[in-house]
């Protein structure tokens, strides 16, 4: 059986109790809806990495091998952003920011 993902949406509210026969509504109350999402596997099937995409990967991967291992005098340099965007403002920023930084490293 191929693994199901699902999406939750979730979505903000104030937080009420609903008092239906002395009891407290508590469980759920933020989620509007569930979609059921493709598994991994059907989205690379659907959409394959292309030649020149697999070569790019295939090249960085080794030459951070080489740079891990000495055979390579560069210097790594690794950085971390957010993993995913809220704020697409503050993302452009920290884009532009960390674009020039390429050129100095």
């Amino acid at each position: 059986m191929p693994l199901r993902l699902l999406i939750i949406l979730v979505y903000n509210a104030h937080l009420s109790l609903t008092v239906s026969d002395m009891e407290y509504r508590t469980d759920d109350l933020r989620i509007r809806e569930i979609k059921e999402l493709l598994p991994p596997s059907a989205i690379l099937s659907d959409f394959p990495i292309t030649h020149n995409a697999a070569r790019i990967v295939y090249e960085t991967r080794q030459a951070v091998h080489r740079i891990l291992h000495g055979a390579d005098d560069r210097l790594a340099a690794l950085s971390w952003g957010p993993c995913s965007i809220h704020d697409v403002k503050a993302a452009k920023e920290y884009a532009r920011q960390t674009q020039g930084m390429q050129k100095t490293v």
